[in-house]
């Protein structure tokens, strides 16, 4: 794999609970240099980031190629936007939803990046007005309909099928509305991380369906909420309070209990959290806010043991909480915010993690330690690391579960499911035991 990048940062030393050593360096940066941007990974693994900009919204595509670490801008948006969100659905394609253009008004329409064509088209627009044009919130749901919410509690509904919405006058997650949603596979319901916590029982189509407050609510915080691989849903402080509460949340009892606190935590908006392949949770970002070049740290969560491992770097890095997304090699790619160079000009810094120049991520710790073979596979797959009847779980390079299955004679036949091309991660366990091994797939049809 060539590698191009020009500037290599020093070495994170994980000073905690193992002599872990992460490789932590800077690579090219996004040319946008703007605010309010958004990205989305593409099923291959690319990135792409889109629109932001102060005053105004500018309509510019970024594609990220996470081999040669090179960006190359792409056919345009539909329209300008900045602060939009996006989800991805099941066939790679990305819709972008809300924002504003010019941050006095605000955009009531969603686009559509179709991976096919490298191009983006316009969609459906909702009816409702949120109050601002950020804290909305998106989940995409089973069949590709995506649940989007306010922070005033409007509700609405996208329809992959007509590319249009349905707004709804309840149910609304009331005083959770606009906060982060996660999809609850083994449960088939909605958890809203707000107000203590909702549950949404989606009906089909989902444009209808049951809302409740979970009874007593529960310590479930907003600020970095990531599903792990055994269902459980971690979910982080992150407020000015510097509070470091961080609770797992089991969606089988429907209690939230708090875990091991973060080792450090420099505030809102100024560090990022990511689930890495082996179920580990990584965060990076800002440092130290009283001592701008000191205290930067990676920090990585094992659900497994609660305890945190962590170190320090010495050079700059994110100025807040920097977009992440887990690439092909188990590595990550950060892209900060915005950064100001000394001259003046903005620019949107990128670093990636765990990665040495030119070699695998898989020699730097976190690792994968189950094998897939072959990988790239067109749909029979043999796991020499499984035991007999084994289940099966795919994921998104995001994290989201795709599906599962159970092993016979520890193989598996994807060839006849409606899988996209592209990589996947696994976990393989019994039914006695949560997932034990974990690893990469590549699929090719």
């Amino acid at each position: 794999m060539k590698v191009i990048s020009t500037l290599t940062l020093s070495l994170l030393f994980c000073i905690s609970l193992t002599s872990q050593t992460i490789p932590i360096r800077e690579t090219n940066p996004l040319p946008l240099g703007v605010l309010f941007f958004d990205a989305a990974q593409l099923p291959n693994g690319d990135v792409i980031a889109y629109g932001g900009g102060v005053p105004a919204a500018n309509n510019e595509t970024w594609h990220y190629d996470w081999e040669t670490e090179v960006w190359t801008q792409i056919g345009d948006l539909a329209y300008p936007v900045a602060q939009a969100i996006s989800v991805a659905l099941s066939n790679g394609d990305i819709l972008s939803i809300g924002g504003t253009d010019d941050f006095t008004g605000k955009e009531q329409r969603s686009q559509l990046f179709k991976v096919s064509t490298q191009t983006w088209e316009e969609e459906g627009a909702y009816g409702f007005l949120n109050p601002v044009y950020t804290r909305h919130s998106a989940l995409t749901l089973p069949d590709d309909y995506v649940l989007m919410t306010t922070t005033n509690g409007d509700f609405t509904v996208y329809d992959p099928a007509t590319g249009m919405w349905s707004d709804q006058d309840a149910p609304a997650p009331l005083d959770a509305g606009g906060s982060p949603m996660v999809w609850l596979e083994a449960q088939e319901e909605v958890l809203f991380t707000g107000a203590g916590g909702q549950i949404f029982e989606p009906g089909a189509p989902p444009t209808s369906g049951n809302l409740f407050y979970l009874n007593p609510a529960q310590p479930l915080y907003q600020d970095a909420v990531i599903r792990l691989l055994d269902g459980h849903v971690l979910t982080m402080d992150l407020q000015l309070s510097f509070d470091n509460f961080v609770t797992n949340y089991n969606p089988v009892t429907q209690v939230a209990t708090q875990v091991a606190e973060i080792p450090f935590n420099s505030g809102v908006n100024s560090r990022s959290a990511v689930l890495m392949p082996d179920g580990k949770v990584l965060t990076y970002g800002f440092g130290d806010l009283a001592n701008l070049n000191d205290t930067k740290l990676i920090q990585v969560y094992d659900p497994a043991t609660d305890e945190w491992e962590y170190g320090v770097y010495d050079d700059f890095g994110p100025s807040g909480a920097p977009r992440m997304f887990v690439l092909p090699d188990s590595s990550v790619l950060a892209i900060s915010i915005v950064n100001e160079n000394i001259d003046g000009s903005m620019q949107n810094r990128c670093w990636i993690l765990n990665r040495d120049e030119g070699s695998s991520a898989f020699e730097t710790g976190i690792v994968a330690s189950a094998r897939a073979f072959p990988s790239p596979s067109s749909g029979q797959v043999f796991f020499p690391d499984a035991g007999e009847g084994d289940l099966l779980k795919l994921y998104s390079p995001n994290g989201k579960l795709i599906g599962e299955w159970r092993l016979e004679n520890r193989e598996v036949d994807l060839s006849s499911e409606s899988l996209p091309n592209g990589l996947y991660f696994f976990t393989l366990s019994s039914s006695d035991r949560p997932p034990v091994s974990s690893g990469k797939l590549v699929l090719v049809k």
